[in-house]
């Protein structure tokens, strides 16, 4: 598996976490989650699965604020970093710019990208635009409010360093937001009316994916046309933005309705050769070479079991593939919350589920087995984990 796979599939675990979510540690199931990871592997970041206390309470319940001094439990810095990475994959930003940006100069850098006159300069330049509206980092959630999400609620220790992490997320997220400002990135800005202008003048030029931009706003048959001239010429989110209008169109005519079935299909086809995320949803590949696998790779037989449902219409619910080994699936369990105690899922609460999961993890194995599965856990870092978080900018 290479590491742009493996990353889509870390991408895709980050995203599709708070939708399975329920499925894995909803409250009042077993205090066990199915897509965790995070025992200390060849002397790495120790995790946080030795300082859980068994769940108890209600949900939500008030938790004390963290005490001056206590460190973080995942750091910021690095959080930040794998987060502007996830949100600048599409776009041409040299390592040394994003890690400019995770040290809080967005003002810097968008004068350096401002000064290019470079496609991939103004796309980077709509890009950070889109972040700074976004507010990278700020959040209103506090620990308590991910709690039903955990696999056991924290002891206090655990507790206060959560709440120490997301005081400084919020920290480092009032000075990017204040850098966007200064830039003049938020609405209203100069520079983003700037930025306007060139991608405007990068799709006249027939930039496929500056064309993709262009066509928001647009009238829809005119939009539609832009999209699928960008899409023809490899702009995958034309071809993402055509598909959801494809698929959620008007009714039209039957002969219509078949022509836009069949057009969907098209791009649903060229969507999984081109991404391993839209390949996995599109395709229901879970195999190794086929991201995202986490979620299915760390979730074993017996906890598939274990947590398997119905859902509000009272159809069964289960992840498309379990992994049938236990100690396969504890060591991609284990290296998931190795990369999420790094920062390597980005800013809270994208690691939310994964304090702990390891832990519970080890709770489903037989001791026979745990010296094969931390084997196998050191294995898959060494081949997978560690040039992920090389990538991310996230090492511990």
């Amino acid at each position: 598996m290479s590491v742009a796979r493996l990353l889509a599939g870390i991408v895709a675990v980050a995203a599709l976490m708070f939708a399975a979510l329920w499925w894995f540690a909803r409250p009042g199931a077993p205090a066990t989650s199915a897509d965790g990871e995070g025992a200390p592997i060849d002397g790495g970041t120790p995790a946080a699965s030795s300082m859980l206390a068994p769940s108890s309470g209600p949900p939500g319940a008030a938790l004390p604020a963290a005490p001056v001094g206590t460190a973080p439990l995942v750091p910021p810095r690095s959080s930040a970093r794998a987060q502007l990475a996830m949100d600048f994959e599409r776009v041409r930003l040299a390592g040394p710019l994003l890690d400019r940006l995770a040290d809080g100069e967005v003002a810097g850098v968008a004068a350096d990208l401002r000064a290019r006159g470079d496609d991939d300069a103004t796309l980077a330049l709509h890009t950070l635009g889109n972040v700074c509206l976004a507010r990278i980092g700020d959040t209103t959630l506090r620990t308590a409010d991910a709690g039903q999400w955990m696999v056991a609620a924290p002891d206090p220790g655990t507790a206060a360093r959560i709440e120490a992490t997301i005081d400084a997320q919020l920290a480092w997220a009032a000075n990017f937001r204040g850098g966007c400002e200064s830039a003049g990135l938020l609405r209203g800005g100069a520079l983003r009316t700037e930025v306007e202008k060139r991608v405007q003048q990068c799709a006249a030029r027939g930039n496929p994916h500056c064309r993709a931009i262009a066509a928001n706003g647009l009238p829809e048959p005119e939009r539609l046309a832009m999209l699928r001239g960008a899409a023809v010429l490899g702009s995958t989110d034309a071809q993402e933005r055509l598909l959801f209008a494809l698929e959620h169109g008007d009714g039209g005519t039957p002969e219509q309705q078949r022509a836009r079935e069949q057009e969907a299909r098209v791009w649903r086809e060229a969507l999984a050769k081109a991404s391993p995320h839209w390949r996995a949803a599109f395709l229901g590949c879970y195999e190794k070479d086929c991201d995202p696998s986490l979620l299915g790779l760390a979730t074993s037989e017996r906890l598939a079991m274990d947590h398997a449902g119905v859902d509000e219409r009272g159809v069964p619910n289960a992840v498309a593939y379990v992994n049938p080994s236990e100690t396969d699936a504890y060591a991609w369990r284990a290296i998931t919350e190795r990369l999420a105690m790094q920062g390597c899922l980005g800013v809270w609460p994208n690691w939310a589920s994964l304090v702990g999961a390891t832990a519970a993890a080890e709770r489903e194995l037989r001791p026979s087995q745990l010296a094969d599965a931390r084997r196998l856990a050191d294995e898959y870092w060494t081949q997978y984990g560690a040039a992920v978080a090389a990538a991310r900018g996230c090492a511990g």
